[in-house]
């Protein structure tokens, strides 16, 4: 029995450790199809700053879809097969991205890009409450802070260098006037993570599960965590920093290509400083990080991005190639942590078996408010076009605006989190 026992810790210690493995193949994959690569390539093929911003931001409406995922999932008996099988189409979708629409004509390459990246963010976001579960279920409290910890900064290295590489690739056949050639390539090695995702879902261990038994309509199980009093406050602080953050974030990586005149080369290798910051946040976390809570972190998070937006918003032509490592270095504290403490912080304040259902309708929200949020930036970077303010003889950008009010809402959304937890609403 004890040996059985042992093995089963064994098991799940090895699926840990393949789910690593897994999770760093689809941050390189997520990565690769969005940030600076995907502004490129989307005005590569014709798409205005505009557009460009709005599509950057489909992944954060894609999570409309989450609940659905989630009440499926939950239904379906094996959290396994009904991940894996989102992951396959999702994955090879995104493989495909970057060269199935340049073999097609260009009156229909960008509607095309555009079908692809929206059909592979909508089966992302259902099967990811799923495999959210399925992590939590092999990770006991005890283990998560070291854990998580040390999964972000594998995910975060390899994200680096990944990106770098990526980087200097399409600035190198960009610059030869072969840039389709590079998205061939980049394809290539997007499908090579594919598979080595989809190997280790396949070899992770599942926890025994079973449909759940209750009938319960799904009206009134995406309702429950909206009337649970102590759940709301999640809601919204999450939804605060989301709606602060897109409202900005989509639009800002084409302002740094087409406005600041910064290189992929330069962005890359800024984007690699910035990640070895994350390390060395992660690795002073594993030591601190004991003394604080997760919504603690996550106030942290908000105020310390906030605060980088506002000194982004600063850069102007001509100084940005040395101003930007200012913004950049602030923001790695925030960035570094918001991912694995929102994460926590919403388990943190939920029990039972409606886990996946209450994240996903975190998800849903704050996705649909995220939206809205990157929606009101496209509407200020019309107002700014149109009115062309100047200050100090500059003309102001749009993305400028947009990145002092994002700076005001998460300052706003991390005041809420903090008198919240004073209040004892949320921990």
């Amino acid at each position: 029995m004890k040996e059985g026992m042992r093995m089963g810790r064994d098991a799940q210690s090895k699926s840990r450790d393949l789910f690593i493995v897994e999770v760093v193949c689809a941050t390189v994959i997520g990565n690769l199809v969005g940030g600076v690569l995907l502004s490129g390539y989307l005005d590569h093929i014709g798409l205005p700053p505009k557009l460009n911003g709005i599509i950057s931001a489909i992944p954060v409406a894609a999570t409309v879809f989450q609940p659905l995922g989630a009440m499926l999932g939950q239904r379906s008996g094996n959290c396994k097969r009904f991940v894996v099988t989102f992951a396959v189409v999702q994955r090879l979708l995104f493989a495909g991205f970057y060269c199935i629409p340049l073999l097609l004509g260009v009156d229909v390459r960008a509607a095309t890009a555009v079908l692809i990246f929206g059909c592979a963010n909508g089966f992302a976001a259902f099967m990811t409450p799923s495999a959210t579960n399925w992590l939590m279920d092999l990770t006991p409290g005890d283990l998560r802070q070291e854990y998580f910890s040390r999964r972000e900064i594998a995910l975060v290295a390899t994200g680096a260098v990944m990106n770098l590489l990526m980087g200097f690739l399409i600035q190198y056949f960009t610059g030869a006037g072969a840039a389709r050639q590079g998205y061939f390539i980049l394809s290539c090695v997007l499908l090579l993570f594919a598979g080595i995702n989809i190997f280790c879902l396949l070899s992770i261990q599942a926890p025994p599960s079973a449909p759940s038994a209750a009938a319960r309509p799904p009206r009134d199980i995406l309702l429950k965590p909206l009337r649970d009093r102590r759940f709301r406050p999640v809601i919204l602080a999450i939804c605060l920093y989301e709606f602060g953050a897109q409202c900005a974030l989509p639009f800002w990586n084409i302002h740094t290509l087409s406005n600041l005149k910064l290189s992929y080369v330069y962005l890359t290798v800024l984007g690699v400083a910035v990640s070895l910051g994350k390390v060395f946040t992660l690795k002073l976390w594993m030591r601190l990080g004991g003394r604080r809570v997760w919504s603690q972190v996550c106030v942290f998070a908000f105020a310390a991005i906030g605060f980088s937006h506002l000194l982004n918003a600063l850069a102007w032509e001509g100084m940005a190639v040395w101003y930007m490592l200012i913004p950049s270095a602030a923001g790695t504290l925030g960035w570094a942590l918001v991912g694995m403490g929102t994460l926590n912080f919403e388990y943190d304040n939920v029990e039972g078996e409606d886990q996946a259902i209450y994240i996903g309708v975190v998800a849903v929200a704050a996705g649909v408010v995220g939206f809205l949020g990157t929606l009101l930036g496209g509407v200020i970077m019309d107002l700014v076009d149109a009115w062309g303010p100047v200050v100090a003889g500059r003309p102001v950008a749009g993305q400028q605006v947009q990145m002092v009010l994002s700076c005001i809402l998460l300052l706003c959304a991390a005041g809420y989190l903090h008198s919240a937890v004073r209040r004892g609403v949320v921990h």
